[in-house]
């Protein structure tokens, strides 16, 4: 960014601005699932640690822990690439 003109920052910041718009639904439905699975990750820890584990109890933990990392993931990817197009760096959807 150090040779970037104030109208091409201004350029892309607007269109970050306008691709988070596009993708709010998206971002806020990966924010409702990792709130969700750390809910049931925190009540089947609590129900293993109160009363005796069960198979399902462990499957159900891994299941939202697994959820969380998926959904964060996510939406440090999309950011991470909004980051990379402000700083003129290329974009593609394999990093």
């Amino acid at each position: 960014m150090v040779g970037m003109s104030a109208s091409t920052l201004k350029e892309r910041l607007e269109a970050v601005t306008a691709m988070t718009e596009l993708f709010r639904f998206e971002r806020f439905l990966y924010l409702a699932l990792s709130i969700v699975s750390v809910l049931v990750l925190f009540a089947f820890a609590f129900n293993q640690w109160s009363v005796s584990a069960s198979f399902s109890t462990v499957v159900a933990m891994c299941g939202s822990s697994g959820a969380i990392a998926l959904s964060l993931g996510r939406i440090l990817k999309m950011w991470s690439q909004a980051l990379a197009f402000l700083a003129d760096q290329s974009v593609t959807s394999g990093e």
